[in-house]
């Protein structure tokens, strides 16, 4: 989900960013947004936990920057969950940050026939008919704290730029 948030009311903010020099301007831009990030992150990993099985999925959630998208006047930041193999058993306890269900948990799914195969398309009919498999319901957790810390996480941007930029001006 791309979201692109157009800051209205802040022409002097803006304009105190472009008489910055390209790189301070880049690097307050950068905190900014990681500040919003921040707070959908850790509306996620709220949401997560309240999913609670094994606790792994909200230890897989995680904010990047993106730099291949990101530039002087856009800034582009992940929140996700981490998936594959190099996630498995990591850190000092080894436990796992491979959430690689996080997708079925966020938007549902099919369960797997008690038999455990792989099946196809028609095969998935006759087993729905037989009722050895079912619908298991979504349990968002990202497309939530994205509705719910929204307002909360364009805040925190607009705070940390002035924060950056009351932080460059006090330099002499």
């Amino acid at each position: 989900m791309d979201v692109t948030v157009d800051l209205k009311g802040f022409a002097e903010l803006a304009q105190e960013l472009k008489n910055l020099p390209e790189k301070i301007g880049k690097n307050v831009l950068r905190s900014a947004v990681g500040a919003g990030a921040a707070v959908i992150r850790v509306e996620a990993k709220k949401n997560a936990q309240a999913i609670k099985d094994t606790g792994t999925l909200a230890r897989s959630i995680y904010q990047k920057q993106i730099r291949e998208l990101s530039g002087p006047e856009k800034q582009t930041f992940y929140v996700g969950a981490r998936q594959g193999k190099a996630h498995q058993k990591v850190g000092k306890k080894g436990l796992s940050r491979d959430a690689f269900y996080a997708r079925f948990v966020e938007l549902g799914h099919f369960s797997r026939p008690s038999t455990g195969v792989r099946i196809g398309r028609s095969a998935l009919i006759d087993h729905l008919k037989a009722g050895t498999v079912h619908w298991v319901p979504a349990r968002p957790f990202l497309r939530p704290a994205f509705e719910v810390g929204k307002t909360r996480a364009v805040d925190a941007m607009g705070a940390k730029i002035a924060e950056r930029l009351q932080t460059i001006k006090a330099k002499p």
